[in-house]
């Protein structure tokens, strides 16, 4: 019997493609398979420039920015609680409001990374106390999505100081309900209301079992 694939978008299937090239280039040892592997990543890039608008330079990160075995990136957020209402932050660039966080930097756990953004984006200290969830970004419906394979790694935090403030790139930082924030205009590319509802029950939960897909 045949299995069928599940169906594909066209941005997965120039990731793959592009993954691949890449993952080919670096392990193949053959002139002539790393030459067919660069026109592979050459093809691609014409690729993504005929049906997305992906600017030059999107598209040369996209295309140049790693090497070998091809991986998603990381993207890090820090749910903290303060008298069981939590923290969101207000972006600058967009005027919209997510849960602190950001890409995961080179040097640092990933606990460390939401230690490191929260204090960034908000001006407390906190300490991770659970991994809530891990979710591929693909699987879900968060917003702009972009053409590199991402893992979202959701922290539920607590918080060692609280005098909060904001940062270079956020122009506030409040506290909400699970009411409150969900009428908020949340970053529907940083998360939904989908993970704002996880995490109020994370919180609330005596034991937890870390969601993940």
């Amino acid at each position: 019997m045949v299995t069928q694939r599940p169906a594909e978008n066209l941005a997965e299937i120039v990731a793959k493609l592009q993954a691949i090239a890449q993952s080919g280039r670096f392990y193949a040892h053959d002139v002539y398979d790393q030459e067919r592997y660069t026109q592979l990543s050459e093809l691609t890039g014409d690729l993504i420039r005929l049906t997305s608008d992906a600017s030059p330079d999107q598209l040369r990160l996209f295309l140049d920015s790693d090497t070998g075995y091809v991986t998603p990136k990381v993207d890090v957020r820090a749910a903290t609680f303060i008298n069981d209402k939590l923290l969101l932050v207000q972006e600058k660039s967009s005027g919209q409001w997510s849960i602190p966080g950001g890409w995961a930097d080179l040097g640092y756990s990933a606990g460390q990374i939401a230690t490191k953004e929260t204090h960034e984006e908000a001006g407390i200290t906190v300490r991770p106390i659970r991994l809530a969830a891990v979710w591929a970004m693909r699987q879900h419906s968060y917003a702009k999505q972009r053409l590199n394979d991402i893992y979202k790694m959701f922290f539920v935090c607590t918080a060692e100081t609280t005098d909060l403030h904001p940062g270079v790139e956020t122009a506030a930082a409040q506290l909400f309900t699970q009411s409150e924030a969900l009428a908020t205009d949340l970053s529907l590319q940083r998360n939904l209301p989908a993970d704002i509802q996880m995490l109020f029950e994370c919180h609330a939960a005596a034991q937890w079992e870390t969601r993940f897909d």
